[in-house]
């Protein structure tokens, strides 16, 4: 990743890399040739830099059908065995030439041949000589065994090094293209996180002066009708109101916290109702599991407000009943209320609070929770279960019938 964002910061595009780096190699390999082999031949360095220039037309037809032909239509596609028998047949095609062209320039190197503007008689008679008693070449036998063996490695050498540059320069593409989906991915999560967060936001800010309405209205019905519990539900709504002020504005509270402002909000409404129906809340939660356990603030007072605001106080058996249990890998909390089945219907009368939680929902817990909303007869039942590991959801629908046998 660092080499890759090095390269990215040159001043050079690739196009113009590639360039120089073919530029280099092929400068660095003829002044090692020309410069090895003609002080092998006695300093006869013309004669060999024409050689060099001749031998390197047939080395680019070897490099590069290599890198642009063989390597992106066999060898990057894992076709192998189709990759070494063209590399073979491409290999011994090129050593026949370079051993015909070899041949026509030993015979060429005379006063009358076609390079006699770069002929120098001693220093070819040396050379000549130096190749023959290498065991190189003789006039009567032609090249010998060791000229073809060491043309042979040098064109398997030459051939064989531009696969590892053709692996470096897919490393490159491959690796820069990481990169840039990288930092794609981290705009896009940063701008879905941007997103997230003004959400969130919108739904605090929408929460808290939706549950003010409904508190205020319910002391202002205690104030119509002279009740002597103003006072007290006063009281009861400031302690409301500090919990928002001081916890409301978190993603996430200890549990403890919650139950508090629930047990507080039932009390309120207990004394607004002036208990016209049953409330009850019962949890099974112990001290550690109240410290330990974090879930977003206000995400089950909403449905209280719901249950207080539409039950049907004339029903004969009128009640709320809530229970909140905590098991071992997930969290169970269920609420039911009596109401009129002519008057309500949750499909359009259930509001901002609960729409509210389920969005929070999928906004802080997503994949995590399982919500059953359900009307029988004139009971609306609530059930939440969250998850406290989020890969427990792929076995949402076992637990759910396991918990819900008839829902």
């Amino acid at each position: 990743m660092d080499v890759v964002n090095s390269i990215e910061q040159l001043p050079l595009k690739k196009h113009q890399i590639l360039l120089l780096a073919n530029l280099f190699f092929w400068i660095t390999f003829a002044v090692f040739d020309i410069l090895t082999i003609g002080g092998m031949l006695n300093g006869y360095y013309s004669a060999m830099t024409i050689r060099f220039l001749l031998h390197g037309i047939l080395f680019a037809g070897l490099i590069y059908p290599n890198l642009y032909i063989l390597y992106p239509l066999l060898f990057s596609k894992r076709q192998y065995m189709a990759y070494a028998v063209s590399a073979l047949l491409l290999l011994a095609l090129n050593i026949f030439l370079r051993t015909q062209l070899d041949y026509f320039l030993i015979h060429s190197n005379s006063p009358d041949g076609i390079f006699k503007s770069v002929y120098e008689g001693e220093r070819a008679a040396r050379a000549i000589a130096t190749i023959i008693e290498a065991g190189f070449y003789s006039p009567e036998a032609g090249f010998h065994a060791n000229y073809f063996i060491g043309i042979t490695i040098g064109s398997m050498g030459i051939f064989f090094i531009t696969t590892p540059i053709r692996l470096v320069e897919d490393w490159y593409s491959k690796h820069k293209l990481e990169v840039q989906l990288l930092q794609k991915l981290v705009e896009q999560n940063q701008a879905a996180a941007k997103i997230k967060e003004e959400k969130l936001k919108f739904l605090k800010a929408q929460t808290d002066p939706h549950f003010l309405i409904n508190a205020i209205s319910s002391v202002y019905h205690l104030a119509l009708i002279n009740s002597k519990q103003v006072d007290y539900a006063l009281l009861r709504l400031s302690e409301l109101m500090s919990y928002i002020l001081g916890y409301g504005k978190e993603d996430f509270i200890a549990l403890k916290h919650e139950i508090q402002f629930i047990e507080n909000y039932i009390d309120f409404n207990n004394t607004v109702h002036q208990n016209e129906f049953a409330v009850a809340f019962n949890h099974n939660v112990s001290h550690s599991q109240m410290e330990s356990i974090q879930i977003p603030p206000m995400l089950l007072q909403p449905f209280f407000e719901n249950a207080f605001k539409y039950s049907n106080t004339d029903h004969p058996n009128a009640l709320i009943k809530s229970e909140l249990d905590v098991h071992q890998k997930y969290i169970r909390f269920s609420i039911e209320n009596t109401f009129s089945g002519s008057s309500f219907s949750f499909s359009t009368s259930h509001g901002i609070g609960i729409k509210n939680v389920k969005e929070r929902l999928e906004l802080f817990l997503p994949d995590s929770y399982d919500l059953s909303i359900t009307e029988q007869e004139d009971i609306f039942k609530v059930d939440l279960i969250l998850f406290l590991e989020p890969s427990l959801h792929n076995s949402v629908n076992h637990i759910t019938e396991t918990l819900y046998p008839n829902s």
